[in-house]
């Protein structure tokens, strides 16, 4: 074991040497692999970070129902029990004309806005929230049948669905899922390429010291070890890098996006996920460069 261990530590000592001693090279690799991982990085992110506001918005589908101007708050309110009967509906909300002009003075600029005008011109609605289907396309088909049930219903003036939208996002997000994974791999093979060249360049430089090596009775895997080493370290420090800058990125985009959300009175913020995440890309990236070294060490010194 302490031999084990012994060997392991020299051939880390070796790799770090090795890279000490070429610094302008290595730190222009390890930047091409950092650029690298840090695109997809910052889509994932983004991604990661949008899912759940998806989910949130697209939990229960609502359809809005507006009465018309001469209904009458009785009549209105008279709508609750046939609403709440019908079949999926989850939940149904009365929203008076007094609340939602109040909500909507609450808007930027708004205030202004009503003040000139000489009476409410809300009308009272209802918000009925209607389960999702687990069949492609069934919140939209749902919604469509009670819209036109409800839209039936005495003293209704317009129903507004709102499932079209959200399936269409939902599909975005797929969409968007798929590229990024494209994406990725396409960059993760980059990767694996800028770091089998590098290693075979390091190859090429230690032949005769490998050569030497092997004369005086060293092994195959104490000659390939230190290629091993400067592979995933490569991939590592890149991934690394690659958090940081993803994390230097994120600065910007949350500044604009809090101004963004600022006018529809809400709160949204990119983060970078838990450690966890965190520690599954590093080990992600050092993989990457272990298989690059792998690659290149088997084609470069099969004869050791």
């Amino acid at each position: 074991m302490k031999r084990w261990l012994s060997e392991h530590r020299f051939a880390l000592a070796d790799v770090l040497a090795r890279l000490a001693a070429h610094p302008l090279s290595v730190i222009l690799n390890i930047m091409v692999v950092a650029i690298a991982l840090a695109l997809p990085l910052l889509g994932f992110v983004v991604l990661d970070n949008l899912k759940p506001l998806a989910a949130e918005i697209s939990s229960d589908p609502e359809i809005s129902v507006f009465m018309t101007a001469d209904a009458t708050r009785a009549e209105a309110r008279a709508l609750a029990s046939p609403l709440s009967a019908l079949p999926g509906v989850t939940d149904v909300h009365f929203v008076a004309r007094e609340e939602a002009l109040a909500q909507l003075e609450t808007r930027p600029g708004m205030a202004e806005l009503l003040a000139a005008l000489p009476a409410n011109p809300l009308p009272d609605a209802w918000v009925v929230r209607v389960a999702m289907t687990g069949q492609e396309g069934g919140a939209n088909a749902r919604q469509q049948q009670l819209a036109a049930a409800i839209a039936a219903m005495p003293k209704v003036d317009h129903v507004q669905t709102d499932a079209v939208w959200v399936e269409r996002m939902e599909a975005l997000v797929r969409l968007s899922s798929l590229g990024l994974w494209l994406v990725a791999s396409a960059l993760a093979i980059a990767v694996v390429a800028v770091i089998f060249n590098t290693i075979r360049l390091e190859v090429m430089t230690q032949r005769e010291e490998i050569e030497l090596a092997k004369l005086i009775g060293a092994t195959n895997r104490f000659v390939r070890r230190p290629f091993y080493y400067m592979g995933v370290l490569q991939g590592v420090f890149g991934g690394a890098i690659a958090l940081l800058l993803v994390a230097l990125l994120l600065i910007p985009m949350n500044s604009a996006l809090a101004d963004f959300a600022r006018l529809y009175v809400a709160t949204f913020r990119l983060g970078m996920g838990d450690w966890r995440l965190i520690a599954l890309f590093l080990c992600t990236s050092g993989l990457l460069g272990f298989i690059a070294a792998l690659l290149s060490v088997g084609r470069h010194l099969r004869h050791y």
